[in-house]
C-alpha cells in the first residue's frame, strides 16, 4: 500500500513538471553569444578567455549586454565550458558531426539558440566584438522583419543579427546541405538592415594577437584547441 502511495505522488510531481515546463511560453527576444569558434587566428586559444583591456572578453560582452538587456542570454562554446557556466548562463556546444570538427561556425550556434525554444526572436554578438553600441538591442529590435543585419559605413556585419526562431527550418535545410557559412547564407535570404554608422563605435573583430590591448596571449587563461 504504502508503495502504491510513493508511485502515485511520485507520477503526480512528474506530471506537474511536465506540464509546468510545457505552459513556460518563450520570452519575446533572446540573446545569443558567439564563442563558439577555434581561435585560428589567435594561435587556437579560446577568444572568449583572451585578456582585453584588463577582463576576459567573454565577461566585457555578458557585462555590456545585460546592462541593456534583462531577458534570456546563451552562450555558444565548445570548450572551458566550466568556466563559461561561471555566468550563470545556459551554455550550448555544436553538434558534433562524423565528417566535420565539432566547431560548426556561428551559423551552428545561432541554430541552437533557435532550437532552445527559450526564445521567439533572437539577436547575436560575437565574442571577439568588444564594444557593443548602448542601443544595439533597442535598436535591432525596432525591426519587425523576421531577419536583419547590422550595417556600418554600407559594410555588413554579418554575426550581429536579428533573427526569427521561424527561420530555423530554412537554416537548418542550409545546414543539412554541408554549408556553413553564414554570409552565404545570408546572400540567399532577404533581411533588413540596420545601420549604426551615426555610432562611435566599430564592429570589429578581434582576430589577431596585436589588436589586444593591454594584454599578452601568453597570460591568457585560455587553452589551446
Amino acid at each position: 500500500m504504502l508503495n502504491r502511495v510513493i508511485t502515485s505522488n511520485l507520477l503526480c510531481l512528474i506530471n506537474w513538471v511536465c506540464n509546468d515546463m510545457s505552459n513556460k511560453k518563450p520570452a519575446e527576444l533572446g540573446i545569443v553569444i558567439l564563442a563558439g569558434g577555434q581561435g585560428q587566428r589567435m594561435n587556437g586559444l579560446d577568444k572568449g578567455w583572451l585578456m582585453y583591456k584588463g577582463q576576459p572578453l567573454i565577461q566585457r560582452v555578458v557585462a555590456q549586454l545585460q546592462s541593456q538587456f534583462n531577458g534570456p542570454i546563451m552562450i555558444s562554446a565548445n570548450r572551458n565550458l566550466k568556466a563559461y557556466e561561471t555566468f550563470n548562463l545556459p551554455v550550448f556546444t555544436d553538434e558534433p558531426s562524423h565528417n566535420r570538427s565539432n566547431y560548426g561556425g556561428p551559423l551552428m550556434g545561432i541554430k541552437k539558440a533557435l532550437a532552445s525554444g527559450m526564445a521567439k526572436r533572437w539577436l547575436s554578438w560575437p565574442v571577439d566584438v568588444p564594444k557593443i553600441p548602448a542601443d544595439y538591442v533597442q535598436k535591432m529590435t525596432q525591426i519587425t522583419a523576421e531577419l536583419a543585419v547590422a550595417m556600418i559605413a554600407d559594410q555588413l556585419h554579418y554575426t550581429q543579427l536579428l533573427i526569427d526562431s521561424n527561420q530555423l527550418p530554412n537554416l537548418n535545410d542550409y545546414l543539412k546541405r554541408g554549408q556553413r557559412s553564414i554570409k552565404g547564407w545570408l546572400a540567399q535570404q532577404s533581411f533588413q538592415k540596420v545601420d549604426f554608422s551615426a555610432n562611435d563605435v566599430e564592429f570589429t573583430n578581434l582576430n589577431y594577437p596585436h589588436q589586444l590591448e593591454g594584454s599578452s596571449l601568453a597570460n591568457s587563461p585560455a587553452q589551446r584547441c
